[in-house]
């Protein structure tokens, strides 16, 4: 049970971790299915909406990414780093 709840953590923080590339593809895929092309009504009337998701998207990047590297591994790393130096013996 112990292993299926940390496959399920593991599964859910790649899945916050996607996030910021979904709402890229999702920029990407509305443009190539409008045919927004540089020049476009359709472009110059999306281009706010375009720029917000992307703001977005940088945003979700720097807070989220973090966070998901932080329980994906990072808190275990932090832990065996701080162990290594606080042994006796080392040269602190």
């Amino acid at each position: 049970m112990k292993h299926l709840l940390a496959a399920m953590l593991c599964v859910f923080w790649l899945a916050v971790a996607y996030l910021p590339l979904a709402l890229d593809r999702e920029v990407t895929n509305f443009m190539v299915e409008r045919n927004c092309m540089p020049g476009s009504d359709c472009l110059a009337m999306a281009m706010p909406l375009i720029i917000q998701v992307g703001l977005v998207g940088w945003a979700a990047r720097v807070l989220l990414w973090p966070l998901a590297a932080w329980n994906l591994g990072g808190r275990w790393l932090w832990s065996r780093i701080r162990k290594s130096s606080q042994m006796p013996g080392s040269a602190a």
